[in-house]
């Protein structure tokens, strides 16, 4: 409907009444107990006579226009900053989406004529206008708008000093005057632990700084601020991570820790000169977050059953193998979790050591002084331990040290990045190690993935596309009688992605004796035939596959993550 059609004020409470939704004794009650500007239709709720979700719409029906839920609904960034923030928040109005030459705007009472006109001047078009709630109005406000006030209060501050004192292209506000940087960056950092974002990518462009996420392993923009603001705000990062701020023609590496949102943050900082700027990479390691117990992974049962059988071994090497980012790192510490007891002794090699694990000896390596991962575990063995932990076995030293430890009575955890369990067991012998050392310590391989998982608010019945029913008959050798595809179709919840969160798919090899004689003998074209014939093997594929068949995820992001060219 046009914003231009009038539409007639009514009085909600008579018109429940009318729908027989309340009774008149419910009526005259919340008027009785109506004062200043609140509203009839909230007092109605708060009594428990009615739900907000049936008022509104009975409104919308009365009036002659939809209602739109904004939860639920996938609002285009770039057509809600269409109506600035003091006129959106003035008139309760957000422009949601485009319906050809319209604008859809909802609002909380469309009934306002005023609101309606001054909107269709501000746009210059016409209007299809919908009702929406006003509770959820105010919270698209905060998510779109959030950044405004202290961009406009930074860019003010910078505009002032230069025009107070002729100051050089890169000069930069003294500490004392950053009181808007350090309120964008808490906007910023609060965006983030809301998100539950990994990585902020800070990217400036020619005219703006583009503010990115990696959320469920996927980058999102999240914001758009102009660059004027860039030398300032990575000035304000490089004194929080004590770096060098006149530095800026090559890369440094920080970190610093901060409280937001109730939250303990460890943040890794990066830098990178760029032609013009530089750009800014942290990582977020949430220091609340408990270390998880191996029942607590995700692990289907026969795995988890197994792979704790196999840590609690006297010795030997076990892996966790996958990209970077997997929760290769996670599992392990769930693994030291499950091994600690007061007569062991755990030590660990760690770049760097992401979370506290009381009671265990935790190193961080530093390259810059030669404290590297081969040097350390060195001496790591002269400290008469019983478990170690390699964060990563980087180098041929590294690794056959780590393989002699696993030979000479230590349990050695640590991680490579290959993608499967069968490949694993190349690349280490590709990385020189000598195929006894490898067969004689080798206990098992555990490759996994992270795959996002279909947002439950917006998830709908889908039909996998035809190369996709043949990859499974492929893997699973026909079509399931009984599947449940389903995909998400976008909403406020997932950030109009479809999906929400992640869960973890593993493949766990373990070494028999059949395979530990190939790997001595490097019989490599034997190695896979006898992994596939393992009792319960099956690929990480396999079991991505089957998360989408029972409606977990999608068989595009199975895809996504778990096949490679060659599947």
């Amino acid at each position: 409907m046009a914003a231009q059609h009038k539409i007639q004020k009514i009085r909600i409470g008579d018109l429940l009444l009318q729908k027989g939704l309340i009774t008149a004794d419910q009526l005259n009650y919340a008027l009785a107990h109506q004062s200043g500007q609140e509203k009839i239709g909230q007092i109605l709720i708060n009594m428990g006579a009615i739900d907000e979700q049936t008022i509104l719409e009975t409104t919308a029906s009365q009036l002659g226009i939809p209602y739109t839920d904004l939860q639920q609904y996938p609002i285009k960034p770039d057509v809600s900053h269409l109506i600035p923030e003091v006129q959106a928040r003035r008139y309760r109005a957000i422009a949601i989406d485009r319906k050809g030459k319209d604008i859809l705007v909802g609002m909380s009472d469309p009934t306002d004529v005023l609101a309606c006109d001054e909107i269709r001047l501000l746009l210059k078009q016409t209007l299809q206008i919908t009702l929406v709630s006003e509770h959820a109005l105010l919270q698209v406000f905060d998510n779109i708008y959030r950044h405004s006030s202290a961009t406009a209060a930074l860019t003010q501050q910078i505009n002032d000093l230069k025009r107070a004192t002729p100051m050089p292209e890169q000069a930069q506000p003294k500490t004392d005057e950053l009181t808007p940087v350090n309120k964008l960056l808490t906007d910023i950092l609060e965006d983030a632990v809301k998100a539950q974002a990994s990585d902020i990518h800070l990217e400036p462009h020619d005219e703006e700084l583009r503010i990115r996420f990696r959320v469920d392993g996927i980058l999102v923009i999240k914001n758009v601020i102009p660059a004027q603001l860039v030398p300032a705000l990575i000035s304000r990062l490089k004194l929080m991570s004590e770096l060098d701020i006149s530095e800026k023609r090559l890369p440094q590496d920080g970190r610093f820790k901060i409280h937001i949102l109730n939250q303990q943050l460890d943040v890794r900082l990066s830098t990178m000169p760029l032609l013009h700027h530089e750009t800014v990479v942290m990582r977020l390691l949430y220091q609340s977050k408990a270390i998880l117990g191996l029942d607590k992974l995700g692990m289907p049962a026969r795995i988890r059953d197994s792979f704790s059988r196999i840590i609690h071994q006297p010795h030997g090497m076990i892996l966790a193998v996958g990209p970077t980012g997997c929760g290769k790192t996670t599992t392990l510490y769930a693994a030291l979790n499950e091994l600690h007891t007061p007569n062991v002794k755990i030590i660990t090699a760690e770049d760097p050591v992401e979370y506290h694990l009381p009671g265990i000896m935790q190193v961080q390596i530093k390259p810059k002084i030669d404290l590297t991962f081969a040097r350390v575990l060195r001496s790591m063995l002269r400290q008469d331990p019983d478990i170690l932990l390699i964060g990563e076995m980087r180098d041929q030293e590294t690794m056959e040290i780590a393989l002699r430890a696993a030979m000479t009575g230590h349990t050695v955890l640590s991680t490579l990045h290959t993608n499967d369990a069968v490949s694993t067991m190349l690349r280490l012998i590709d990385m020189g190690a000598e195929s006894y050392l490898i067969a004689a310590t080798l206990r098992c391989i555990l490759s996994q993935r992270l795959l996002r998982k279909i947002c439950s608010h917006c998830a709908a019945p889908d039909q996998p596309s035809a190369p996709h029913l043949e990859l499974i008959k492929k893997i699973a050798g026909g079509l399931p009688k009984q599947a449940l595809f389903r995909k998400g179709q976008g909403c406020s919840q997932c950030d109009n992605t479809g999906y929400h969160g992640r869960m973890p798919v593993y493949e766990l090899l373990e070494i028999d004796p059949t395979i530990s004689q190939a790997l001595h003998n490097r019989n490599i074209a034997e190695l896979n035939q006898l992994a596939t014939r393992q009792p319960g093997y099956r690929s990480i594929q396999w079991r991505a596959m089957e998360l989408a068949i029972k409606g977990i995820t999608t068989m595009d992001e199975a895809e996504r993550v778990c096949f490679g060219m060659e599947d």
